[in-house]
């Protein structure tokens, strides 16, 4: 059995203290992060809405004005590109998704390495146990 010098020592040249300041320190970051991507999934879906809202009378004058398919979007296509606030909006929506899909690889990031880290939580156990055998 390891007395209490020596595990104080083992930790010591082990790093299971960085570790743990690690590990908890990425838990904050995907805390914060998760908090992050829900505020960027609501910005994407409000700026979805607000798409929604702008192409309403958009889709009304091609319902009025198209006689096929082909013509109709031909009609809704120069509409949308002749609204400056549509296209002001759609640039958002896009932006917004962008970020988005950053900081969801970000959070992907965080996960994996609090896994790693876990894992190596767990091999330094199991050495310790077999040492202590």
């Amino acid at each position: 059995m390891l007395n209490r010098h020596t595990l104080k020592q083992l930790r010591t040249e082990i790093g299971i203290d960085s570790l743990i300041e690690t590990i908890y320190s990425t838990a904050e970051k995907t805390a914060a992060t998760r908090t992050d991507l829900a505020e960027l999934n609501k910005r994407v879906r409000d700026k979805e809405i607000a798409i929604e809202n702008l192409e309403i009378p958009m889709l009304q004058a091609v319902a009025e004005n198209g006689n096929n398919e082909t013509e109709r979007k031909a009609i809704l296509n120069k509409l949308r590109a002749e609204d400056a606030e549509y296209q002001r909006v759609s640039n958002e929506h896009l932006d917004a998704k962008h970020h988005r899909d950053m900081v969801n690889a970000d959070l992907e990031n965080h996960i994996s390495r609090f896994s790693a880290q876990r894992h190596a939580c767990d091999l330094i156990t199991a050495t310790l146990n077999a040492s202590c055998e």
